[in-house]
């Protein structure tokens, strides 16, 4: 996995594992610093998934994110 799109996902993550996206304008998505410090305060871990190619937090029922495509 490249850490770049590792990287670009963490956003989304965020908001997935704080509110509903809907409900925010793009302006609050906080850079991916921003949520690294959050998670590890938070002492929450990140599984990636070879498999599915995803990534989710090490919480129950947490969605996905996938975090790149194979070239096809």
């Amino acid at each position: 996995m490249r850490e770049d799109h590792l990287l670009a996902r963490l956003p989304t993550l965020y908001l997935i594992l704080t509110t509903d996206p809907a409900d925010l304008p793009e302006t609050q998505t906080p850079g991916a610093e921003n949520v690294i410090g959050w998670l590890h305060a938070r002492r929450i871990e990140l599984i990636y998934d070879p498999r599915t190619r995803s990534l989710r937090a090490d919480l129950p029922g947490t969605a996905r994110v996938a975090v790149d495509q194979k070239a096809g």
